[in-house]
């Protein structure tokens, strides 16, 4: 029984082998060659090199038989994955019904790279078949290279307006928004024909590096001219850097600096026909820009108080003021009240700035206020005839030529001062007395008269 089925197993083996020897060579001849079809692709070129995010690209793909047989429906598709999507007008999936053996076919794409890709080597994919055999993937390498870094320049002052003649900040920020490094970073401010100086450094400024999706900041001390007008400057800047390649990248851009002082008045008194309380007249105020900005729009205005009233129009437009210049005012007031020989006045002052932005101030000046004395002695007003003032003066001088008799009878001034003195006193009352009973007789008399004519 094993005899015979040891027997059995060499007859099979025996029939078997002839079949591979045949199939065997129906594939190869003696010299190697491939006789079934054989697809490959042997061939990938695309343009430009190195392809960049958010452009296109031509893709061609050289597919070859190399076998020696035809290769019958040949299909092959563009596989879409990021980064690669193909062109809206563009169809993935390409047939050709026959291709010989060692025949070539190329197969042209036009392929859109994603805007959001980074530097790298990219894996682009196609997917082909023939006959009835299944797909087949193939993946490529496709270089990208950014165009160059993005980055973006932020910039700020310190202050937010620069002073003319004081030393402010001017400060950067880079903000590398891909991933490509930026290196050996030179930040270069042109300051030539402006009124800037660089204070404590030169003009340029260095960044080691700035990593993907990073930033790096640096500033400059910067001096504008003490006679720099005020406005908007433009400063161009230059940066310089390196990619990751060691490839050297140049951007220029215009760095806006604003440049202005504060405003700053003076205000100043310069005629006034008001001297004394109760009385009206014109004042005339003068005020001068003492800052070294030009201001524009600019009125002021005398505002109300219980010292004084405004019969004028309180308020007078000037205009445009330039630095180191001064315009003056004329208002009309009535003095009611004083302050310690001064009436203050109070001025609102409006203006806009060279930007148009508007501002208000606040000033007061003092307008000197005398009695009627200090008026006449320092000839302000003139004096007044009057027989009060005709009465004091004859007074005075029958005392002076009263108190000369004496001194001659006494030979000592002083007590003939105190004689005349006391004369004048004893006489002085006696007549009052006999005043007051001229006066009250007098009242009497009128009194007696108006009852008689009243029954």
């Amino acid at each position: 029984m094993k005899i015979n089925n040891i027997l059995w197993i060499f007859v099979i083996l025996i029939l078997i082998n002839p079949v591979f020897a045949i199939e065997e060579t129906f594939y190869e001849d003696v010299s190697g060659k491939t006789f079934y079809p054989n697809i490959e692709i042997v061939k990938l070129r695309y343009e430009p090199y190195p392809v960049k995010p958010g452009d296109y690209f031509d893709l061609w793909l050289e597919v070859q038989n190399t076998g020696e047989d035809p290769a019958e429906d040949f299909i092959i598709t563009f596989v879409e994955n990021y980064p690669f999507f193909l062109d809206p007008s563009e169809k993935p999936l390409r047939e050709v019904a026959f291709i010989d053996g060692k025949q070539v076919v190329v197969f042209k794409y036009k392929v859109r790279v994603d805007e959001r890709a980074v530097e790298e080597d990219a894996e682009l994919k196609v997917r082909f078949k023939h006959g009835g055999i299944a797909w087949e993937t193939q993946s490529f390498d496709i270089s990208i290279e950014t165009v160059s870094p993005v980055f973006y320049i932020e910039t700020s002052t310190e202050p937010d307006r620069l002073k003319q003649g004081k030393v402010g900040k001017l400060n950067f920020k880079l903000t590398n928004s891909l991933t490509s490094v930026m290196r050996d970073i030179t930040l270069k401010l042109d300051l030539d024909d402006l009124p800037f100086t660089p204070v404590g450094s030169s003009v340029e400024r260095k960044i080691g590096s700035i990593a993907s999706n990073s930033f790096g900041k640096t500033d400059f001390d910067i001096m504008p001219s003490p006679k720099a007008a005020s406005g908007v400057y433009k400063i161009p800047l230059t940066v310089t850097y390196y990619d990751k390649s060691g490839a050297q990248y140049t951007k220029e851009d215009i760095v806006g600096v604003l440049v202005d002082d504060d405003a700053e008045f003076q205000l100043n008194l310069e005629e006034s026909e008001v001297v004394m309380e109760r009385q009206a007249g014109k004042v005339v105020v003068s005020i001068s820009n003492i800052a070294e900005s030009d201001v524009k729009f600019l009125s002021i205005e005398l505002l109300g108080s219980d010292y004084y009233r405004v019969l004028s129009n309180p308020r007078v437009y000037i205009g445009n003021l330039e630095a180191d210049d001064y315009e003056t005012a004329e208002f009309d007031i009535y003095v009611r009240d004083s302050v310690r020989g001064k009436t203050p006045l109070k001025f609102l002052i409006n203006y806009k700035d060279p930007f148009n932005e508007a501002h208000s101030d606040v000033k007061n000046i003092g307008l000197p206020i005398y009695n009627y004395f200090q008026a006449t002695s320092f000839g302000l007003v003139e004096k007044k005839f009057s027989i009060f003032n005709l009465l004091l003066t004859l007074l005075a001088i029958f005392f002076v030529f009263r108190t000369y008799k004496e001194w001659r009878k006494q030979r000592d001034i002083e007590v003939a001062v105190k004689i005349t003195a006391i004369k004048f006193y004893r006489y002085g009352k006696e007549k009052s007395i006999l005043g007051y009973k001229y006066m009250k007789k007098y009242l009497n008399k009128n009194i007696k008269k108006i009852k008689k004519k009243n029954k």
